[in-house]
């Protein structure tokens, strides 16, 4: 990572010149890559596959205990993101949100990026062009 910048641009943190630390072993990062790999490709993030993305995608799918809030961490090998699903009263996603891995149909008010950005939802997920 470079750098993290607001929505408006505004640089919040720069990486410094030079060769940082590694964070773990790169044995250790291949095993914690391929398991999440899996996630996405068998388990509770595949739906993600179905907007098209391909290639390596690697992250972990989560839910609150009520199901009002579910989310999604993951990374590619150019890019981290971070999504959030939620109302923004805390209500129900659906009957079980942490159960359907099939692209939302009706869904939460509007998705978050870290914080960086809103999306609004109406019939399911719109691209920011």
């Amino acid at each position: 990572m470079r750098s993290i910048e607001s929505a408006d641009g505004t640089q919040l943190w720069v990486q410094e010149e030079g060769i940082g630390t590694p964070a773990m072993d790169p044995r250790d990062a291949y095993q914690v890559t391929s398991m999440l790999q899996s996630v996405v490709d068998y388990g509770t993030g595949k739906a993600i596959r179905s907007y098209g993305v391909r290639g390596l995608v690697a992250g972990k799918t989560g839910t609150t205990n009520s199901g009002t809030d579910v989310w999604f961490v993951g990374y590619t090998p150019t890019i981290v993101a971070g999504f959030w699903f939620g109302f923004d009263n805390p209500a129900p996603i659906s009957g079980d949100a942490s159960a359907d891995d099939s692209p939302p149909q009706r869904g939460p008010s509007s998705i978050s990026m870290g914080g960086a950005r809103t999306h609004h939802l109406r019939h399911g997920i719109r691209r920011r062009e």
